[in-house]
């Protein structure tokens, strides 16, 4: 079994990126894979989740920086939670205020998708700073705006340049049918367990899809 720990944004990108892993970490491992929720942060007196957004990513980041991070990898109470992988997920649009953050400015708004991606990975590398044996324990999922391109480009590809949708959240969140039982979570849970075994439709239409794939 392979343990994969999610660090989002926020709670409904859980079963996005959770998906694509699902569908793509099997045959990179040869085993099965399990989730597991780091930020937002699981809360067991609400059954609910802490709050989300790119900056409590940063946060989460900073918080374990360096030898926090390597007890995900190398425990040290019984209880802890164990990683094999620690995948983290910011959306591409939150790449200027992040830098904020850094020892470093972000490039241009103008910038290809692979600056935006190199960007936020040196960014993401500088906050938790891992030792250089557990950089390739890191992966990065790095949409180029939202990661809600990513299942737009499953479900109705080619239809737009979804890659570059300033504001990919509403015309997926447009597709949900009125049925007052159904409410955004199950809805996002649906498509995302429908889209995610798409990446060979989503990847031609998504380079920074095929990055994220590419370095799985």
């Amino acid at each position: 079994m392979t343990v994969v720990g999610l660090v989002v944004e926020g709670t409904l990108d859980f079963p996005i990126i959770g998906a694509f892993l699902e569908a793509e970490l099997p045959e990179t491992f040869a085993r099965p894979i399990r989730l597991k929720h780091l930020q937002p942060v699981p809360d067991a007196a609400s059954g609910g989740y802490s709050g989300g957004g790119w900056g409590r990513v940063v946060g989460w980041c900073k918080a374990h920086h360096a030898d926090g991070i390597e007890t995900y990898f190398n425990p040290i109470e019984e209880e802890d939670v164990v990683c094999d992988l620690i995948v983290v997920q910011i959306d591409g649009d939150a790449m200027t205020p992040c830098s904020d953050h850094a020892s470093f400015e972000a490039p241009s708004e103008t910038c290809s998708i692979e600056e935006r991606i190199e960007s936020l990975e040196k960014m993401v590398l500088e906050w938790l700073a891992p030792t250089p044996a557990r950089v390739s324990q890191i992966r990065f999922a790095f949409p180029t705006m939202h990661s809600e391109a990513w299942l737009l480009a499953g479900l109705k590809p080619n239809e737009a340049p979804w890659e570059n949708e300033a504001d990919a959240k509403t015309p997926f969140r447009a597709l949900k049918p009125a049925q007052p039982k159904m409410n955004m979570a199950s809805w996002y849970k649906i498509k995302s367990e429908e889209v995610g075994p798409l990446g060979d439709i989503i990847a031609p239409q998504s380079r920074s899809f095929s990055s994220f794939r590419d370095n799985l």
